[in-house]
């Protein structure tokens, strides 16, 4: 768990509660790849840094996408009567939600009609999420692609932001998530 330097040893809330504790009466499912030794390895490198990570230099990145062909194809209805509803037969476009946030406050968010390529994070990173960062904050980002290339890189390290990678199968250490 990170921790502030403002409260030595006060654990934070910033970390999601993993599926297996919330008091829900469903079961919680998780990638088994997950449980393999080298991925173990990095979430148990990943959650020591969390802990020797300062929280108010930490801004947690997520992106999101969702398309009108998402619709549900079950529903509840009283017995002996038939759901009925419409959902659109194409797929139609992607809506993607890219945002930032620190440990008391979302500092950006964006809302595209379009997935996230390395052109698309390059712009949210220049124009939208840059400018609210000090030099030696750290950004912690899953491993999408787009967060990995080249560009992107050199774009943080020029404006002396740091970037911290989670391990996989790890959306629980991400508190954005």
């Amino acid at each position: 768990m990170v921790r502030s330097h403002r409260a030595a040893r006060e654990p934070v809330a910033h970390r999601a509660p993993c599926a297996q504790t919330r008091n829900h009466p469903k079961e919680a499912f998780r990638a088994i790849e997950r449980d393999e030794p080298g991925i173990a390895e990095l979430r148990e490198n990943f959650e020591a840094w969390q802990e020797t990570a300062n929280l108010d230099d930490l801004v947690f990145l997520d992106e999101a996408g969702a398309t009108a062909a998402m619709a549900r194809t079950q529903g509840r209805a009283l017995k002996g009567v038939r759901v009925k509803d419409k959902i659109p037969r194409n797929r139609g476009r992607v809506t993607t939600l890219i945002g930032a946030m620190t440990s008391t406050e979302v500092i950006a968010m964006i809302a595209i009609e379009s997935g996230t390529n390395a052109e698309v994070f390059m712009a949210f990173a220049k124009e939208v999420r840059l400018p609210k960062l000090k030099r030696g904050m750290t950004v912690v980002q899953d491993n999408l692609g787009a967060h990995r290339c080249t560009e992107v890189r050199a774009v943080f390290e020029e404006a002396g932001v740091h970037l911290k990678f989670m391990s996989p199968y790890s959306p629980e250490l991400n508190p954005i998530e």
